[in-house]
């Protein structure tokens, strides 16, 4: 708590224009979000409701906001108090059946033997008392943790967008050290994966912040933390996706690093985990979206390396699941959009080979989707950007292949009168893009 406080204190001054009602109820339902997802898969179970601190906080904003909140974040909260309660009245029959035990065994005692039965009562409610004293520091360290992960994820967030990260320096430095304070008996179970939560978040800050070798060494502590608990309960699929995760942030720091080779290893562990995970549950569509997406990493650490039929493979079998997803939900816009990136990654591997023909057929079913996608939405910023890159790509791939040059001409001009109106930052180079585009084209 004393670390908790102690960033807040030094940084309130520039947080708390955050720190409004309206503000904190979003941020808290956020976090909810995430907790009641998780709850969710899996099938609802106790071991996964609102305890605690973030029982309490939850049952604050019901109290206050209940008609902003939907049924099923309602049905979560209160399935907590409600596992609360049981909890609570079996714990209270518990004591009263242990009271009436003592009160007929004294019945048949006396003297030596009822003093020595005293002792033995102080000597429990001894006991009593230190579970008691285990539990306050129990919650003072939930608190804690939750100060600290809404500092290091839901103000992360918040300021990343507006270039202010550097706000968050102090806090990553105590989060650090409080974290490193933390009892080694306490971490084990539901802690270590709060501590795993916390660094891995810890990381995500040290990462966009760009500091790779300090993020890279509490990666590593992420990892070893992750494998311990998957070795620990093997058939945990959440413990055997937050390894998975793990895996993925190393390989992520070691590409930004320029070391593809070690970053491919560690892409390729976080492969065969999602592998494993896919096959045992095929209708879990989160997996199937990590599968496309773990596909992609090691096609892009390939490409990279050179390795053009290897990546083709596996963007092959990235755009192959895909497909699958995009053909269960067919009006789920962002499965959509990553089908066109798949077409779009194929496409590229193509291209570099030399296969024009074939990649003008995937380019050419990429825009199609981001066409549809722009139409839909025109004030999609993201959409826009894309729809411009596919007119570029397409038209510079006709272009080399030197048939249909005025069908190439004007694609990239569609892109370029895009990219006039795009509003996003990158606008300028777009249009350069463009405009050397048409300047080769014949």
């Amino acid at each position: 708590m004393e670390v908790a406080h102690e960033a807040l204190i030094s940084n309130w001054g520039t947080l708390r224009s955050w720190v409004n009602e309206d503000r904190e109820f979003l941020l808290w339902r956020e976090r909810l979000g995430m907790l009641l997802t998780e709850w969710e898969r899996v099938q609802e179970s106790d071991e996964a409701l609102l305890r605690g601190p973030l029982l309490v906080e939850a049952q604050k904003w019901f109290d206050r906001r209940s008609q902003d909140l939907s049924d099923q974040e309602r049905k979560f909260i209160t399935a907590g108090w409600e596992l609360r309660a049981r909890l609570e009245h079996a714990e209270k029959r518990r004591q009263e059946k242990e009271l009436a035990q003592v009160r007929r065994f004294a019945a048949t005692l006396g003297g030596a033997a009822v003093t020595a039965l005293v002792l033995l009562i102080v000597s429990l409610v001894m006991w009593r008392q230190s579970e008691s004293a285990h539990t306050a520091a129990e919650q003072a360290r939930d608190q804690a943790d939750g100060l600290i992960n809404f500092m290091l994820f839901d103000l992360r967030d918040k300021l990343w967008p507006i270039g202010r990260l550097n706000i968050l320096d102090g806090v990553a430095k105590k989060a650090k050290e409080y974290l490193e304070r933390l009892p080694k008996n306490v971490l084990h179970g539901r802690r270590l994966r709060e501590k795993e939560i916390m660094l891995r978040n810890l990381g995500d800050v040290l990462v966009l912040q760009g500091k790779l070798p300090e993020a890279m060494e509490v990666y590593q502590q992420v990892l070893a933390m992750a494998k311990r608990l998957a070795e620990q309960e093997k058939s945990n699929a959440d413990w055997q996706r937050d390894l998975s995760a793990s895996y993925e942030r190393v390989g992520n720091v070691l590409e930004a690093q320029g070391k593809l080779s070690e970053a491919l290893d560690d892409y390729r562990q976080e492969l065969a985990i999602i592998q494993r995970l896919t096959g045992q549950d095929p209708a879990n569509a989160g997996w199937q979206r990590d599968l496309s997406a773990s596909y992609e990493r090691v096609g892009n650490a390939l490409e990279a390396q050179g390795k053009l039929s290897e990546a083709l493979d596996d963007y092959r079998k990235e755009l192959a699941t895909l497909q699958r997803l995009a053909g269960q939900d067919p009006a789920n816009a962002d499965w959509q959009r990553n089908l066109s990136v798949g077409y779009e990654k194929v496409g590229g591997v193509l291209e570099a080979q030399g296969k024009l023909s074939e990649a003008l057929d995937d380019y050419r079913q990429s825009l199609k989707i981001r066409q549809f996608l722009a139409k839909q939405d025109p004030s999609n910023v993201g959409w826009q950007r894309d729809l411009i890159l596919s007119y570029y790509r397409i038209g510079q791939c006709m272009a080399k292949s030197g048939n249909n040059s005025e069908q190439a001409q004007k694609l990239l001009r569609m892109g370029l009168d895009l990219a006039g109106s795009y509003p996003g930052v990158d606008r300028e180079s777009l249009i350069e893009a463009l405009y050397e585009a048409i300047g080769r084209s014949p």
